[in-house]
């Protein structure tokens, strides 16, 4: 599996030293941008749709955490790299599989793109998740979830035809890491959900959504454009529900 990866990092140096590890050590990751400015990177990812996002923190007036909201598609994985460990935390709750402080450790570089590949391989046929709870583990079938709340580093799991929500010691990236990329979307910092079970998108009060059981969502405006465009393409995914 050959991953396609876009690289974004605003010191010239760093995108070469780091391109050059990846075409050396990582041969199944084939790079197929560069990126120096958060606004180049977000054009060129909802262009190119990569695989794999190397992700630098600091990119000048905005950030790595800023091209992740205000992309049209988060279905990649994310690599992030920085110079500074204090932003680790925030990267593993926006959903990021690894944090590789520069410069960049080969072995470390390894470990995060097979990581990426495993991720892309599970996601491409999963139909069902596994999640820790507090009294062991809970299996539950992705159709069935109808949307997935932010609960500080926990997740609330709502599922259809239950009316009691699963509570699982997982932020809500690591959950939405797990789920089948096309079908499931965070629609803004606390929400994702089951574009198969979107009754309806709404304008008034900002923009929201009705989900089955006609619960009401707030969706970010940065992701209004990308949820509008996934809505229209969701008859051969959803055929199932």
């Amino acid at each position: 599996m050959l991953l396609n990866a876009i690289i974004v990092d605003d010191e010239p140096h760093s995108l070469t030293a780091i391109e050059l590890k990846i075409k050396k050590h990582c041969p199944e990751v084939k790079v197929v941008e560069k990126c120096s400015t958060a606004d180049d990177a977000i054009e060129k990812i909802n262009a190119l749709k990569p695989s794999v996002i190397f992700l630098d923190v600091n990119l000048g007036p905005k950030n790595g955490f800023d091209v992740l909201e205000e992309v049209k598609h988060f279905d990649f994985e994310v690599i992030f790299l920085s110079d500074y460990k204090q932003y680790a935390i925030d990267a593993f709750r926006v959903g990021a599989i690894h944090y590789l402080p520069k410069p960049i450790d080969i072995d470390e570089l390894k470990k995060a793109v097979e990581k990426a590949r495993k991720n892309i391989a599970r996601s491409n046929k999963k139909t069902r998740i596994t999640v820790p709870i507090s009294n062991g583990i809970r299996i539950i079938q992705t159709n069935d979830i109808i949307y997935c709340k932010a609960q500080n580093n926990f997740t609330q799991i709502f599922i259809a035809g239950d009316t009691k929500s699963i509570m699982t010691p997982r932020n809500l990236g690591r959950i939405g890491g797990k789920l089948p990329t096309g079908q499931f979307m965070r629609i803004h910092n606390g929400h994702i959900v089951n574009l198969c079970h979107v009754k309806s998108f709404q304008k008034t009060a900002g923009g929201h959504v009705v989900m089955t059981g006609d619960i009401e969502l707030r969706v970010a405006q940065p992701k209004k454009e990308q949820l509008l465009d996934a809505l229209v393409n969701l008859d051969d995914i959803c055929d199932s529900i």
